[in-house]
């Protein structure tokens, strides 16, 4: 008897034994593939976990068999999940894998089938249920040249029609877009990019500036002009169509928060080349004295008529961001520096009204945040910024009359009368 128990037991172990298996291969940098040293491999779900050798060799064993998901993780590196790898009984599963240098807390690159994808890990969201998110890797998929082509991912917003750079760009959540029979559209929906709240009261100035008649439209008294905010710059976009955080101050039509990119940027430069719009945008990042820096410079030029010369639009920015983080990464400090130029004309010499306008405007904006973390629900943040823009717009065209004359006389009979000119040029001047 005490035999036939233990050789059950003998059986039941080794079977149990053979119910594992292996895992290993290389972790490489995508930039150089080079091997990365001390690369954190987790097989989720389970406490099995290693890290990789200065060649970036690593190898798991007592794997249980089946379908799992190996995590990879390193500080300056997108963190990477490789999805359904099976891991086979006494066998070990071969796994070389590439990494990708970016921010480790934010992102996930999803390798699935040699397709990369990226998304966000939230175990436990945050925003309410309208919030509707757009990725860096959705951006980076798609030939946008500003936030509003970014914004064409969001279903059923009224936006403006026309892609690109050659109108102003707007968009309206959850009111008419008709400052008329909608006093809320006025304000429009609030743009927040880096926290700084880029539509605000003060853009509801009065003065007609250039608008009808033109190619060059005024948004004054309108809501807040797309086309500024470089697409290629954006890490991510969420959309609140609902009802939002009392954080975000007044509004009346949702909000749109941005965040541009930040911290250990591959230098890149990115030409797109349309009929009528050309954009280069060259970005960048590095680490100096412990401080994370990142860089964006974009130019982007419009043609609205490619027959005609002189109706045209011209976008020149750049920005500049830091990132310090101290006390094991509870506290964090970071600034950022944004400078944007607009040169819009409208000069077309076969135009028989002879209209001749342009808006020329400065935006400079710079931001200042401290975030401290007592604990994992628990914190204090605190920001503040300079927002300065400076508006030049000025309009030149031909007035139309009806043809008449001019008298002295004010008795009846006749006099030679002084003829009126049909028609008289206008200029109008917005500077503030």
């Amino acid at each position: 008897m005490k035999k036939n128990i233990l050789f059950a037991l003998v059986f039941l172990g080794g079977n149990l034994l053979a119910q594992t298996g292996g895992l290993q291969g290389t972790v490489q940098n995508e930039s150089d593939s080079k091997g990365i040293a001390k690369v954190i491999v987790h097989v989720d779900g389970t406490d099995i976990s290693g890290s990789t050798t200065d060649g970036g060799y690593y190898n798991l064993q007592n794997i249980p068999v089946g379908k799992h998901y190996i995590i990879f993780r390193k500080t300056n590196f997108y963190s990477l999940v490789i999805p359904d790898i099976e891991v086979k009984s006494g066998k070990n599963t071969l796994l070389n894998i590439k990494m990708y240098p970016g921010d480790e807390s934010e992102y996930l690159f999803l390798e699935i089938g040699g397709i990369q994808v990226t998304a966000q890990r939230e175990l436990l969201p945050e925003e309410s249920e309208t919030v509707q998110r757009i990725s860096s890797g959705e951006i980076e998929h798609m030939q946008a040249n500003s936030l509003s082509d970014v914004l064409d991912l969001i279903p059923g917003n009224e936006k403006s029609e026309h892609p690109g750079l050659g109108r102003k760009q707007q968009i309206a959540l959850r009111n008419l877009n008709d400052p008329v029979n909608d006093a809320s559209a006025m304000f429009g929906t609030k743009i927040i990019v880096d926290d700084v709240p880029l539509t605000n009261n003060a853009d509801l100035q009065t003065g007609v500036g250039v608008n009808y008649g033109t190619s060059v439209q005024s948004t004054a008294e309108q809501q807040y002009d797309l086309r500024e905010v470089v697409a290629d710059n954006l890490k991510k976009v969420d959309v609140e169509a609902g009802a939002s955080s009392v954080e975000y101050g007044d509004h009346t039509a949702g909000v749109i928060v941005a965040q541009t990119r930040t911290r250990n940027l591959p230098t890149r430069l990115k030409i797109k080349h349309n009929p009528d719009t050309q954009e280069a945008n060259f970005m960048g990042g590095f680490k100096a004295l412990g401080t994370d820096l990142a860089y964006n410079f974009n130019y982007g030029y419009s043609e609205r008529a490619l027959r005609i010369k002189g109706d045209e639009y011209h976008r020149i920015s750049g920005s500049l961001k830091s990132t310090d983080t101290f006390w094991d990464k509870k506290l964090n400090i970071g600034q950022s520096l944004s400078y944007s130029r607009k040169l819009e004309e409208d000069n077309d010499a076969s135009d028989p009204y002879g209209v001749k306008a342009y808006n020329r405007d400065h935006h400079i904006t710079y931001s200042h945040r401290i975030r401290y973390n007592y604990n994992a629900v628990s914190g204090l943040y605190w920001r503040n910024y300079v927002d300065y823009k400076r508006r030049n717009s000025w309009v030149h065209k031909r007035e139309s009359a009806d043809l008449g004359f001019q008298t002295t006389r004010l008795t009846n009979g006749t006099e030679e009368g002084i003829p009126i000119e049909p028609s008289y040029f206008s200029d109008v001047r917005t500077i503030g």
